[in-house]
C-alpha cells in the first residue's frame, strides 16, 4: 500500500511553547494484493489453481491537525497528530483459474470509497527552534480497501513505533 499527500497548513500564533497546525489537502492511494491458491483434485490426476490480482487507485480530500507542546526552558516536548481522508477510486480484480481444461480469466471493476484515519503521539527533542527529532507511536486505518471477489470489502490497520526528523523554515 502506498499513500501520497499534498497539503497546505496554517499555524496560528499561540503560546511560545504550544504549536497547532491545521492542514488540508489531498491523499492519493494505491493498494495491491495478490492471492494464489492451488488445490489437488482426484489424488493428483489434475490440479486447479486460482490467482486473484487486486488493485485500487484513488484520490480524495484529507484534513488534520498537528499539536506540539515544548516543555518550558527544556529541549523536550510532546506532540501528536490526527487526520482523516475520504478517498474515491477504482478497484479492479483479475481472477485467473487454471484447470485441466486450460486457464480462464474474469475481470471485475467497481468504484470504491476508502475512509482513512490516522493518529500519532511522540516525545520530541528540539535541537534548535527550527530542528527537532521525534520518537513515538503511530496508527493508521484504511476502511473498505481490500477486495475479495464475491466477498465483503475488508479493512487494513497498521500501527507501531516511528521516528521523525523535522526542519521548519
Amino acid at each position: 500500500m502506498h499513500a501520497f499527500d499534498i497539503e497546505i497548513g496554517y499555524t496560528p500564533e499561540l503560546d511560545d511553547n504550544l504549536d497547532i497546525r491545521l492542514f488540508a489537502g489531498a491523499r492519493g492511494l494505491h493498494a495491491a494484493n495478490d492471492i494464489f491458491v492451488t488445490e489437488d483434485k482426484l489424488g493428483g490426476e489434475f490440479d486447479e489453481s486460482t490467482l486473484i490480482e487486486s488493485n485500487y487507485f484513488g484520490i480524495g480530500p484529507r484534513v488534520g491537525m498537528d499539536i506540539a507542546n515544548r516543555f518550558a526552558d527544556s529541549p523536550f516536548g510532546i506532540s501528536g497528530s490526527f487526520a482523516g481522508a475520504v478517498i474515491f477510486g477504482n478497484s479492479s480484480q483479475t481472477i485467473t483459474t487454471d484447470t485441466s481444461g486450460g486457464p480462464t480469466s474474469t475481470e471485475i471493476d467497481d468504484n470504491r470509497t476508502v475512509v482513512n484515519l490516522e493518529a500519532s503521539i511522540g516525545l520530541d527533542y528540539h535541537f534548535t527552534e527550527q530542528a527537532s527529532f521525534t520518537i513515538g507511536y503511530r496508527g493508521e486505518h484504511f476502511g473498505n480497501v481490500s477486495n475479495v471477489p464475491g466477498g465483503e470489502p475488508e479493512s487494513f490497520t497498521s500501527h507501531g513505533p516511528f521516528v521523525k526528523a523535522a526542519l521548519s523554515f
